[in-house]
């Protein structure tokens, strides 16, 4: 997914969507104040996580996350 922002917007922009990705709570589905699933597979993990890695490699630069999430039942599921 690619977004175009103007040059003289960008660091805006980037303020705006960390705001919202503080706002994520991943966790258990069945939590009220769960808003983040895991991805449908293990394998589709894998793809995103190596095309993070790619984008990086190519010199993108990343804001924040870009890992598996660990620890407190996300082992058991495909978090990034």
């Amino acid at each position: 997914t690619r977004v175009f922002v103007p040059a003289k917007r960008k660091a805006e922009f980037e303020h705006k969507i960390l705001e919202r990705v503080a706002r994520i709570r991943p966790g258990d589905l069945f939590a009220d104040d769960t808003n983040f699933g895991p991805l449908v597979s293990f394998p589709h993990r894998d793809n995103v996580l190596r095309y993070i890695e790619s984008g990086k490699r190519e010199g993108a630069r990343l804001l924040c996350g870009g890992e598996a999430l660990k620890g407190d039942g996300f082992d058991n599921g495909a978090w990034v």
